[in-house]
């Protein structure tokens, strides 16, 4: 994913009403969270083995399409 994409994405992400849900508990979003306010190399190494877990769990196939859904919404947006 490239930089302009992971922006949309985070922007989305924090759009969200509530972002309890049943596959993450709050320790995944507090993660999220300090990586955003202090980047580092270990803690996004955490994000992205929570990210793979996360995509185990929902599904390679249903993410991307879920992503790809976004991405095609974005473009036509800009048309």
């Amino acid at each position: 994913m490239d930089e302009a994409s992971r922006a949309i994405f985070m922007t989305l992400y924090d759009q969200l009403p509530s972002k309890k849900n049943r596959i993450f508990d709050e320790s995944v979003f507090e993660v999220i969270a300090i990586g955003r306010e202090h980047p580092s190399a270990f803690i996004y190494a955490r994000i992205k083995h929570l990210r793979e877990k996360g995509m185990d769990e929902i599904g390679r196939p249903r993410m991307k399409a879920f992503k790809a859904d976004i991405r095609e919404k974005l473009r036509q947006l800009q048309v």
